[in-house]
């Protein structure tokens, strides 16, 4: 069974300006979704819940070269936005 981190990134996002947790302009996923994520190995870590998204600003300044969105999941390090080219929704 999988552990969730919910409750952990709530209290995370809340001390944390930098996270949107409402409907990004353009994004094809919504708080509350479920995905599948894929590292960079290729290995599938399925049924994962989208919690919120890096805000465009945030992304821009600390990732100059990355036009994705990035992505809070579910997942053991909830604290790291994915990037959405990795997600496939379920």
């Amino acid at each position: 069974m999988i552990r969730s981190h919910k409750k952990e990134f709530q209290k995370f996002a809340a001390s944390n300006s930098n996270i949107v947790l409402q409907e990004l302009e353009g994004c094809p996923l919504k708080v509350g979704d479920f995905i599948t994520f894929t590292n960079d190995y290729g290995v599938e870590f399925p049924h994962r819940e989208v919690l919120g998204f890096a805000s465009p600003e945030y992304t821009k300044e600390n990732f100059p070269s990355c036009e994705e969105i990035r992505v809070f999941i579910d997942s053991d390090s909830y604290w790291f936005p994915n990037k959405i080219s990795q997600l496939t929704k379920e």
